[in-house]
């Protein structure tokens, strides 16, 4: 995701869209596949060591995948108007 984020060339808006499709599926297929101990806001009494940094990065590349989707579909919007 970081070289659509950061990168200087300007893809096909379609294919960027399936991309973060792709990406947006596979994130939400991993959220479900998790141990439930692995859960956010699950109630077990186990603690997962480095379970918080695993959450954060999680966040934090659902809101990047946010921040590309933006972008591209202002970016269609102006190239269209």
């Amino acid at each position: 995701m970081l070289p659509l984020a950061y990168g200087l060339q300007v893809k096909a808006f379609k294919d960027t869209r399936k991309l973060v499709r792709a990406v947006e599926t596979d994130l939400d297929r991993w959220e479900d596949d998790l141990p439930y101990c692995l859960q956010q806001g699950s109630t077990s009494n186990e603690h997962v060591s480095g379970s918080s940094s695993l959450h954060l990065a999680f966040l934090s590349l659902k809101m990047l995948v946010c921040r590309i989707s933006l972008h591209v579909s202002l970016l269609s919007y102006i190239l269209t108007s």
